[in-house]
């Protein structure tokens, strides 16, 4: 009866579903669109995407992905393009067809349609980007690029000593977009005596939201870009977003003239160093790569450091501070780093590795910089924060695949989840493709039981294999059991062999228990906007008393209303209450916000029963910029009659105090300040609308004194030291006569 209502759940999800592509036909080395829509309850809900079809294999498309995942938008929909590879072999034409998954085990698809590959590969012109037998070959490291990652062209088959010119190119492509110490838009190629070129390039991360990009590199036999050689089209994936507090940035000037890209010639020999992650967490590995036209053997020297960065950041059985590298024969390595958590709050950290040639340090080659964001919390301190663990073997010479430097490391994707989530741990490694690897769970009471074997959770063991690009990951959902089982700390181990003695990494998250379930009615807010969980504790007794609690990164009582962010609830027969919550718009310009429900069994708040995903508080509100503007309504008068001046302010609060003084040739003898009975001087009172009007009349004092002139200026201090806003003047005309 199960399977028959899970089957009768997807049949309808595939209703609430609607794919297009936007082409019927796509040719080999071109692109087409999938256009997924559904209704906002699906909103931020994982979605799983598989290309299939009959003679359909990885080498067809120009990323080598088959499958792959992502999340729906606010609005439940869901695009991605993907880019058909030129495979240079001759299959005729090719259906392929698309379908969408909300499960990760792929079984049953909530939409799906299919597209005609049109086979190109008989036309001689086509594959001459991949086909390395041809003149001028191109072939690229990478078959699309992240901000803040480097990649690089290789120019095959060419004349020895002959030079040749490229051109970096796309939409919205610009100078910005690159680290201009490496290929700028434009530059010059000497070919080396293997008939063989290399250029590199790094593309930045600008601070820019772009979306995605299309860089195209061509190559030239002239100067001027005429006579066109070859070129070759890779997306620039965006990984920057912009914000007030983030504006856009400029490619700084290069600290050299760019060079004359070579082979392995001294001039053009070259350096550059990848994130794997555009940030890291605790407990979270990264690697840095490193890609290079140096000779195979190239020895080099690392060095990582930033403000508050120690060793005590780190899993001294990896990277350390400092260490050896040595390139490969395919002109890379990998370092890799395993951060840890250390039980200091410390904020978010940069983490900045450095490339030398020497010992000494001297003679920098490269450098590149990831944030670290701070995932752990002192909060008693009595447990002082931890020091790295002594480590179990020498450190490396780090590479590339090489039997000394090869490791392996486990980065769960949180480190706690809850019953009815589902836990990713990634894979990295430098190990050749196609590598297997075993891995297992174990624990304290950890058992097949807590794992929701049915939507299709791996196992307590199993067996992975890397990737060409290094990568591996393990995938698990947990169960909702309903007993009271306190939080489990479970370990993930990877093997190298299948009877699992030869360990080569392992990591730890902690499962929470979640006999208490958390319900928001929704993922995200606008500051300003209401919000409500539901709370059910089924299992315990009637009369219970549960705490709970709002929390999060620079949460505090005056992001909400008055309402309190922490209280108990006693249960009655039902089981469950509900809170509710309004977010308070309170302009101040904080960026994004995240918080979440905590609920516990006792009052001191020890032991965690039940917890939310965290809710996204979206940054509505924008600081005021206090602002002062001072108008008269007359710029000239004649003795006898009265002007007002007034004080307009912005971001002020009614109410507050300006100051003001007078100067000029008057004396308080010419004039009478109605409003306030100053008549050169002192308070103003802002109304509701944050305006101050002064209504002055003048005094026709029947003596011969010329033109004078009397003019304002506001202060925001009663000793009259903080000028603020404009001078204002207004003439008197002396229209008296006298003696």
């Amino acid at each position: 009866m199960t399977n028959l209502n899970n089957r009768a759940l997807a049949s309808k999800r595939a209703q609430d579903f609607n794919l297009s592509l936007n082409k019927t036909t796509v040719k080999e080395n071109g692109s087409f669109k999938a256009i997924l829509s559904s209704s906002e309850q699906y909103k931020w809900s994982p979605i799983y995407w598989l290309l299939s079809g009959e003679n359909i294999t990885a080498d067809d498309l120009a990323d080598g992905q088959l499958s792959g995942s992502d999340s729906l938008k606010k609005d439940g929909s869901f695009t991605k393009v993907f880019d058909i590879n030129a495979d240079c072999l001759q299959e005729g034409v090719e259906t392929l067809n698309v379908q969408f998954f909300l499960d990760s085990g792929y079984t049953t698809a909530v939409a799906e349609d299919s597209i005609q590959i049109i086979d190109t590969s008989y036309d001689p012109n086509e594959c001459s980007s991949n086909d390395t037998s041809k003149p001028y070959a191109l072939i690229e490291s990478r078959t699309q690029v992240k901000e803040n990652t480097s990649l690089f062209y290789t120019i095959t088959n060419a004349e020895p000593g002959e030079k040749l010119f490229f051109k970096l190119s796309g939409n919205n492509i610009n100078k910005h977009d690159f680290d201009l110490n490496y290929a700028q838009l434009k530059g010059k190629i000497k070919v080396g005596e293997d008939g063989q070129a290399f250029v590199p390039v790094l593309a930045r991360n600008d601070n820019r939201t772009e979306g995605e990009e299309r860089l195209t590199f061509s190559l030239f036999k002239d100067k001027k870009h005429k006579k066109e050689l070859s070129s070759i089209t890779i997306p620039i994936l965006d990984t920057s977003l912009q914000t007030d507090n983030n504006p856009p940035t400029k490619s700084p000037k290069p600290n050299d003239k760019q060079p004359i890209w070579s082979s392995f010639e001294p001039e053009g020999t070259w350096f550059t160093l990848s994130p794997s992650r555009p940030d890291i967490r605790e407990n979270t590995s990264t690697r840095t790569r490193i890609d290079s036209n140096a000779p195979a053997g190239t020895k080099l020297i690392y060095e990582v450091r930033g403000a508050g960065i120690d060793q005590d950041d780190f899993d001294l059985n990896y990277a350390r501070l400092s260490g050896r590298v040595e390139v490969n024969s395919n002109g890379t390595a990998f370092i890799p780093h395993l951060l840890r958590n250390d039980n200091k709050t410390e904020g978010t950290e940069d983490l900045t590795i450095d490339l030398y040639r020497d010992g000494d340090r001297k003679a920098r080659l490269a450098t590149t910089t990831v944030p670290v964001l701070d995932t752990s919390v002192q909060s008693d301190s009595s447990q002082p924060p931890t020091l790295a663990p002594t480590p179990d073997r020498p450190q490396p010479t780090w590479g590339g695949g090489t039997a000394e430097g090869t490791w392996f490391t486990l980065s769960p994707s949180r480190s706690e989840f809850e019953e009815g989530e589902t836990s990713t741990t990634r894979i990295d490694s430098d190990a050749f493709p196609g590598t297997t690897v075993y891995w297992e769970l174990s624990g304290n009471g950890v058992s097949e039981d807590d794992l929701d074997l049915d939507a299709g959770s791996s196992g307590m063991n199993g067996v992975n294999t890397i990737t060409k690009n290094g990568f591996g990951e393990i995938r698990h959902i947990f169960k909702v059991d309903g007993v009271t089982e306190g939080d489990e700390e479970i370990n993930i181990s990877l093997y190298r062999d299948a009877s699992r003695a030869d360990r080569l990494a392992s990591s730890t998250f902690t499962l929470i228990d979640g006999a208490v379930e958390t319900e928001p009615n929704k993922s995200s807010l606008n500051e300003g906007q209401k919000m409500k969980f539901k709370v059910f504790a089924n299992g315990f007794p009637v009369g219970s008393n549960l705490y709970w609690d709002i929390s999060g990164i620079n949460i505090n009582q005056d992001d909400f209303d008055t309402r309190p962010i922490e209280g108990a609830k006693t249960l009655d027969a039902t089981q469950k209450f509900q809170l509710n919550f309004e977010t308070r718009k309170d302009q101040l310009t904080e960026g994004t916000e995240f918080y979440r429900l905590s609920v516990y069994s006792d009052p001191e708040k020890t032991t965690l029963i039940g917890q939310s995903d965290d809710i996204t508080i979206f940054d509505t509100s924008t600081a005021k910029v206090a602002t002062y503007d001072l108008i008269t309504s007359s710029p000239s008068v004649e003795e006898g009659k009265g002007f007002k001046v007034k004080i307009k302010t912005n971001g002020i609060a009614p109410g507050t105090a300006i100051f003001w003084q007078a100067s000029g040739t008057v004396s308080d003898q010419d004039l009478i300040n109605e409003t306030t009975g100053d008549a050169l001087g002192g308070p103003a009172i802002l109304d509701a609308d944050g305006n101050a009007i002064m209504q002055f009349d003048t005094i026709k004092d029947r003596l011969t004194e010329g033109l004078e002139t009397f003019s304002v200026q506001a202060f925001t201090d009663s000793n009259y030291l903080n000028p603020v806003g404009n001078l204002v003047s207004v003439d008197i005309q002396d229209t008296s006569t006298g003696t």
